[in-house]
């Protein structure tokens, strides 16, 4: 569907890419996204002829940082979150600033 909707633009997969990566990461877990998504990524680019290198260092990076947002996401955070006694909300709104300067 990714390939569909970019169109044979290589830049737009690859953003789209990434948008699926991020929710994927957030929503399930830096695990799903690095032992699901990345060999899908990998057999795409091998079916559309491209490098998959860039392809496959989005997809391991961004199931790294992006499981950084929210507490399910990652192991260490929903230890941290727990320790620390903050809600999904809470801890949400304590990682904004943080992010926000990652990003910026």
């Amino acid at each position: 569907m990714a390939a569909r909707a970019a169109g044979g633009s290589t830049s737009r997969l690859f953003g789209l890419i990434a948008v699926l990566g991020t929710v994927t990461t957030i929503g399930m877990s830096l695990d799903t996204t690095a032992v699901l998504l990345t060999p899908v990524v990998l057999a795409l680019t091998a079916r559309l002829r491209l490098a998959p290198l860039p392809f496959a260092l989005l997809a391991v990076w961004l199931a790294n940082t992006a499981s950084l947002l929210l507490p399910m996401s990652n192991l260490t955070n929903l230890l941290a979150s727990q320790r620390l006694g903050l809600s999904t909300l809470g801890f949400a709104a304590r990682m904004a600033l943080p992010s926000s300067w990652r990003w910026s």
